[in-house]
């Protein structure tokens, strides 16, 4: 029996030298399939997440202030974190996966184990200026330096976790916002990009201001998410109408660069929007398609 299969198989080979097999049946859960597991332990609607990998646990922030924290393998509760006052609008997890930091609407941020699930700092941040602006949250954390970074759409405030005292206050502008904030730690550099098309670059150190930018040939268009690429020193910043800039070239900064030399290499690529599919982003064939701002 064995010696027929294997005959069959060296005919087929020889018909069909490179095979495609097709399974009689369909084997792979179709979009909203067969539910895997249901976490459970938050009372309020879940308005921040984030994902510690090293540990396989999954952090989550409340509206009423509680944040719960899970152990995947496990799908169980193994802390459940208790002090902010109100809504938990960001989560960072680092310090490979054992520490967390929130921001919430209560103008604290609070610093957590996630291995004993005790808080360990509190810093009090007096929030925006001007609390009926819609926020733009954001938590970045130099964990050589030992500072975090609390952004929104109107500020930067640089905290010192051991001290908890702020070493420096950015503000904005009302009248034009910040759409999105990074930190680049290999450049020791602070990027926002306004929702005019702004971009403007500080030292992270001292929060000095190093120089400013416009998106020149971005019109009508309001950047709507950003995403930071810290290995290549880059800035992917998404726009409203589909496409995309990607900023690079950054000066070191604290080398004796000046205010009037400082630049910031600026390139826009154009997205394909095909209702339906999706969105298919033309990044793979950047060294073709891009164009210099």
């Amino acid at each position: 029996m064995i010696g027929q299969l294997c005959q069959q198989a060296q005919s087929w080979f020889r018909a069909c030298p490179h095979p495609m097999l097709v399974p009689l049946a369909g084997f792979l859960q179709p979009p909203g399939g067969r539910l895997q597991a249901t976490l459970t332990g938050c009372h309020k609607g879940i308005t921040a997440v984030a994902w510690s990998l090293e540990e396989k646990l999954l952090v989550v922030g409340t509206q009423d202030g509680i944040m719960v924290v899970w152990d995947v393998e496990e799908q169980q509760v193994v802390h459940i974190l208790t002090g902010h006052t109100a809504e938990v609008k960001c989560i960072r997890v680092f310090a490979q996966g054992t520490l967390a930091i929130s921001a919430s609407k209560d103008h604290t941020l609070r610093l957590w184990s996630l291995l004993s699930g005790q808080e360990k700092v509190t810093i009090v941040d007096r929030g925006s200026p001007n609390p009926t602006e819609p926020q733009r949250w954001g938590l970045h954390v130099d964990e050589i330096n030992k500072v975090v970074y609390s952004t929104s759409s109107a500020k930067i405030n640089a905290w010192n976790l051991e001290t908890t005292k702020l070493a420096f206050c950015v503000p904005g502008e009302a009248s034009d916002p910040w759409a999105c904030v990074a930190v680049l730690a290999a450049q020791g550099v602070l990027l926002a990009v306004s929702k005019g098309g702004e971009v403007s670059l500080w030292s992270s150190a001292t929060g000095k201001l190093q120089g400013k930018r416009q998106l020149s040939s971005i019109k009508e268009e309001t950047p709507t998410c950003a995403v930071c690429i810290q290995t290549q020193v880059k800035l992917v910043t998404g726009f409203s109408s589909g496409s995309l800039s990607l900023v690079s070239d950054f000066p070191q900064i604290g080398r004796g660069i000046s205010h009037s030399n400082t630049r910031a290499r600026v390139q826009k690529f154009r997205t394909h929007i095909k209702p339906e599919v999706g969105i298919q982003m033309c990044i793979p064939a950047l060294g073709r398609q891009s164009r210099a701002i």
